[in-house]
Parts: C-alpha cells; structure tokens; sequence
C-alpha cells in the first residue's frame, strides 16, 4: 500500500504538542509575519551549541559485509566547549566560545563582543533596522531581555524570540549541522583530538555564503 500511494520510509520526526497550542500558532503567524516586513539580509539568528571530544566521534564506518563495524574508542569524553554563533544571510557574523556552559552574564558579553566586530565585507556586524532572533533558551529572558532591547533599541534594532519548539525555523540550526559534520571527517580527527576549539574554528570557515542561504531557504519562509 506504501508503495501505491508514493510514501516512503523516513525517520519519524516528533515536535512537541506545546508548538501547536493556539497561543503558539498566533505567536508564529506573528513572528512570521513580523519578518515579511524585513529584508533577509536584516534578519539575523543567534544561538549556542555545545561541543565535546565524542562530538567528533564517527557514527558510520565500512566492514565486511554481515561483520559489525568496531572503531576503538581513542577518545574519552572532555570538558564542554560552547560555541556562541551569530549568522546573516552573507555570512557567519560573529562567534566565540566559552569553558563549559553559557549563561546570562556570559551571553550579554557575546553581545558586547559582537557590537564591536565587523561582518565578512568590514561592514558593523549591526545596523539600524536589524532583527535579532534567538530561541527561548533560559538564559535569552531573564534579565537579559530587559538589557538587550535596551542596547539593541539604542541602535535600533529589534530584538526577538522563535516561536516555542521551532528550530526548523532557526537556520543556525543547519549551520550548527554542518559544523558537527565536518569535525566528524577523517580530516579532522587528528586536530580534534589535540585542539577541539580549532578544529570547530576551521570547520566554520569552511561554511560560505552559499550554505547560509541554503539554510535561510530551507526554514521556508526566506526568498533568497
């Protein structure tokens, strides 16, 4: 029957319930409808990932057919690295990184970091008419909300939230995606085992203008 009514067999995919409440569906009408009013390239997206040695671990590798494949764990699981990121539609903007994980102080400090960088083309990395959109992440409310909508409406620029259990609508979400992707080559592996944070510097300059659009088209709400 599959097979006559064109369906395929795919992973199952499982939003949480909370993101089809009716508060949330008329919060992401809005959210989306408050971003037609921008341009892409004024539209951009913050969030942290974490990353640790096992991280860069291979979950794939070749064997004799019908053999289990077995790699020899080199690895022991380290200490977390967080990755703060930033990204436009031209390029990653800005990131930085932190010792295990990140918090209120340390995010207002990405913020203070990143007002003071320039993007890829030596442009601010903020202009006036800007949207920043982060996820719900504890440490993105709190008292930060109140000090950020004041920096950002200083310059103005408008600070926002995704709609709950939206990361499909985060395109950081794929760059993140990439990212992880890359460390896991074969290339990589040596570098991760001596120098974790490199390696994830290295791997984000491997994502160009191209892959960021592609990611802002995959959300499906960007015409780029």
């Amino acid at each position: 029957m599959s097979r006559d009514l064109d369906f395929t067999f795919k992973r199952l995919h499982r939003p949480s319930g909370d993101r089809f409440t009716p508060r949330n569906m008329r919060y992401t009408q809005a959210y989306l409808d408050f971003c037609q009013t921008k341009r892409p390239h004024q539209i951009k997206f913050m969030d942290e990932s974490g990353f640790k040695l096992v991280t860069a671990n291979r979950n794939y590798g070749h064997s004799k057919k019908g053999e289990q494949c077995i790699e020899i764990g080199r690895f022991i699981e380290g200490a977390k690295l967080t990755l703060n990121c930033l990204i436009g539609l031209d390029c990653v903007l800005y990131f930085n990184f932190v010792d295990g994980p990140s918090n209120s102080e340390r995010y207002l400090n990405f913020w203070h970091e990143a007002s003071l960088s320039q993007d890829c083309y030596g442009r601010p990395t903020f202009l006036p008419g800007d949207l920043i959109i982060v996820d719900n992440c504890a440490i993105h409310h709190n008292q930060s909300v109140r000090i950020l909508n004041t920096f950002f409406n200083m310059q103005g620029i408008d600070y926002g939230f995704l709609p709950v259990y939206s990361p499909d609508l985060n395109p950081i979400e794929m760059c993140f995606s990439k990212i992880k992707t890359v460390i896991k080559q074969e290339r990589f592996k040596e570098l991760v085992s001596k120098n974790l944070k490199l390696a994830v510097i290295k791997a984000i300059q491997e994502i160009n203008q191209s892959d960021i659009q592609g990611f802002y088209r995959h959300t499906g709400y960007f015409n780029v």
